[in-house]
């Protein structure tokens, strides 16, 4: 099965810690049991033991073509032991961001100078849907690597429905979606300060007058929904 870009990234970067630790301790590289247990602990030791198991399955996926033992060997009893003891022996509390309150949009409103500029609009746009929308940060932002790009991904402009009571746009492309049919996003009004109905129709507005040709939701000078990741 064919793997996303970033995903094959990620896994990339995992056989490279794998292939590293061989290196550092002198061992072979075909993937073993005690080799893979000793790599558990090893980057338990520098990484919260949950995010090890990740580590494996990207070595497996890229190890797999080349040691068709690599599986076997990942679900060994050894293996299994080792994660379970080091998740008891190496685990932290997992610390989580504080999540977004209506009242932190109010801010972000009220932070921006009146009138709003078509950045302030690209940006309130992106926050005030993602919220209301319960969009994945994927969903939401431009990869700052040009190779990850998809644009089968972006979300047409001619996607775009308003009523008197909401609007409505396209994710050609989400995570859950499993049958690649897409999913439509709707957006109700509110009567309270933090509108997105509002804030949405002034940015598409504005960026129908700026980019009256350009096909997709984003602007091409600020990539609403696919806005840089830092």
């Amino acid at each position: 099965m064919s793997l996303h870009p970033n995903t094959h990234r990620a896994y990339s970067s995992h056989l490279n810690s794998y292939l590293t630790f061989c290196d550092l301790h002198h061992l072979p590289v075909a993937p073993t049991p005690d080799t893979l247990s000793f790599f558990v602990v090893f980057m338990s030791h520098h990484i919260q033991p949950r995010s090890v198991e990740n580590y494996l399955s990207g070595i497996v996926s890229q190890l797999e073509p080349h040691f068709p033992e690599v599986r076997e060997a990942r679900d060994s009893n050894l293996v299994r032991r080792t994660l379970r003891g080091s998740l008891r022996r190496f685990s932290r509390p997992v610390v989580r961001r504080q999540p977004l309150s209506r009242a932190d949009l109010l801010h972000a409103i009220q932070s921006c100078p009146r009138p709003f500029s078509f950045d302030d609009l690209s940006w309130l746009a992106m926050l005030l849907c993602g919220f209301f929308g319960l969009l994945r940060l994927g969903e939401l932002v431009w990869p700052d690597s040009s190779h990850l790009r998809e644009y089968c991904q972006l979300s047409p402009r001619s996607s775009v429905r308003f009523d008197h009571s909401s609007f409505t746009f396209s994710v050609p492309r989400r995570k859950s979606d499993d049958r690649f049919e897409g999913h439509s996003i709707r957006i109700t009004r509110s009567c309270l300060a933090d509108d997105p109905y509002s804030i949405f129709s002034q940015y598409l507005a504005f960026r129908d007058v700026l980019y009256p040709l350009h096909p997709y939701l984003l602007s091409p000078r600020f990539h609403l929904w696919q806005g840089s990741r830092r």
